[in-house]
């Protein structure tokens, strides 16, 4: 076997013409090293013998960009599983001639794939049947901040949250159980009392939205406790609310949430008002949250309008990700972004909405 010097690595690594492409690696499937020059192949067995890893032990290789390292990946379930997990792997380094392993087999929270097509060459028989899962799991939120889903146990909360479920290559529907309804509506029992910032709060927080440059209004503040908390590290925040609050002034703010608003509001008018009643309070973005839920909820519980009736006497429209994306898109004409499943940002401000959209980039490709 003929290896290609270490001085040729990172120009050959660069230059891979397959595979899934990071900032800072490259991976691809084994599947497609026969449509590689010999190079790659010949890098690939060199890691190998200094592995002592035959080559059916893994079918992912990962080479590192920067420096002539190369992780052997074995993923048994690559082809069967939407989202497989990690068993083993071995990272050799080449100038060192140095090898370790470690194995994931007894592992409760081992790392977890996702974009399996990106692996593959373009023509396999199941790279539009890995792609079209991509495009469900990106259009449900599922694929937002890559580094937090790397790992099993918040990827399966994830998908716990959107109520969805991976069926071989397929998201669907989890089964979800639920409370036998009571028949009232108490649209004030929704006001949940919180200790910290709710999560499309956590999510404006994270995109440096709450770092006390840009006023904030939460329209339909509950109890107060996003405000109370906001106000406390001295960040311009108001609220209002139409049981808690309704004293106080509707705002104009550079940012306005409104969280967990639409979907308790049985009227669908009034919904519809409560969408463009914030956006017209918004100069430069607005977040919108609503809680999710799937086809087995409305089986469980008593329908009303287009919603249904909780046992503790709420109304409850339960949205699914795409239903709440053509839903603001079409009621604000504006293209929302997802930032999490049932959280999307809506930006007035195009210039911000540049901003955000290029610092988000960054933040991808350097994952």
């Amino acid at each position: 076997m003929r290896s290609p010097r270490i001085s040729e690595y990172a120009e050959l690594v660069s230059e891979l013409p397959l595979g899934k492409k990071l900032p800072n690696a490259r991976y691809i499937h084994t599947c497609a090293l026969s449509l590689l020059p010999e190079h790659y192949s010949d890098l690939i067995e060199d890691a190998a013998t200094v592995a002592a890893a035959s080559p059916d032990e893994f079918n992912v290789v990962k080479f590192e960009l920067g420096h002539p390292r190369i992780s052997l990946l074995h993923y048994p379930s690559f082809f069967e599983d939407g989202f497989p997990a990690l068993k083993k792997s071995w990272t050799v380094d080449l100038a060192a001639r140095s090898a370790s392993s470690r194995s994931y087999s007894l592992d409760a929270n081992p790392p977890i794939l996702h974009r399996k097509e990106a692996l593959i060459p373009p023509d396999h028989p199941l790279w539009v049947q890995f792609q079209r899962l991509t495009r469900s799991a990106e259009e449900a939120g599922l694929l937002e901040d890559i580094r937090d889903i790397g790992r099993g146990d918040v990827w399966n909360a994830k998908l716990r949250r959107v109520g969805l479920v991976v069926r071989g290559n397929e998201l669907v529907e989890l089964d979800q159980s639920a409370p036998e309804p009571e028949e009232e509506v108490a649209r004030h029992k929704t006001a949940l009392v919180r200790y910290s910032l709710s999560s499309p709060m956590q999510q404006l927080w994270k995109h440096g939205y709450l770092d006390g440059e840009y006023s904030v209004f939460d329209y339909g503040c509950g109890r107060g406790d996003d405000v109370r908390a906001l106000s406390s590290r001295d960040i311009e925040a108001s609220g209002w609310d139409p049981h808690f609050a309704s004293e106080h002034p509707r705002e104009r703010a550079d940012v306005v949430n409104l969280g967990f608003v639409l979907n308790v509001i049985e009227d669908i008018q009034e919904r519809d008002e409560a969408l463009r009643g914030a956006w017209e309070l918004t100069d430069k973005v607005l977040a919108v949250a609503v809680i999710l839920g799937g086809r087995s909820l409305y089986e469980r519980f008593r329908l009303y309008r287009d919603g249904v009736i909780t046992r503790r006497g709420t109304f409850q429209k339960y949205f699914r990700q795409n239903e709440l994306r053509r839903y603001i898109s079409e009621i604000l004409q504006q293209d929302p972004i997802a930032m999490s499943p049932g959280i999307f940002f809506v930006f007035k401000d195009e210039e911000e909405e540049q901003g955000f959209l290029a610092k988000r980039q960054l933040s991808r490709t350097s994952a």
